[in-house]
């Protein structure tokens, strides 16, 4: 567990939630009501278990996603080793390669792609007139 919880950045987030967090981390058999009662200065109960419960998921999904990422990175490099060998497995290879490109772009972000644009103009003089 240290080691996801080297690799998870904090530095977005407020003072209250990095505290709320770290706390939890640290003390596995706290309640997330507690948590945030002692890390957002609040009495009310319900509104602690509330707003408590929101953070808390959100902070398991980023620590899912890191999770993940490292699992994602070993698949593309195992399917890129071995995809010659399983030649009958083609679609299998394909859906984990795209899960694993989509856990990537989870925790990453999507790659840039850079598009080349090229304007052109072209003028044109109709006339109109008799022929004569």
């Amino acid at each position: 567990m240290e080691a996801d919880q080297a690799q998870l950045d904090l530095s977005g987030l407020n003072k209250n939630v990095k505290r709320f967090i770290k706390l939890l981390r640290n003390n596995p058999t706290m309640t997330i009501t507690d948590a945030y009662l002692q890390t957002h200065g609040t009495d009310n109960r319900d509104t602690a278990r509330k707003a408590g419960s929101r953070l808390a998921t959100k902070y398991d999904s980023l620590i899912h996603f890191a999770e993940a990422e490292e699992e994602a990175q070993q698949t593309i490099v195992d399917i890129m080793r071995n995809g010659m060998k399983q030649k009958r497995s083609v679609g299998m290879q394909k859906l984990a390669l795209e899960a694993s490109k989509d856990i990537l772009d989870r925790t990453h972000g999507k790659a840039v792609q850079r598009v080349h644009q090229r304007d052109e103009k072209i003028i044109v003089g109709i006339s109109v007139g008799s022929s004569q």
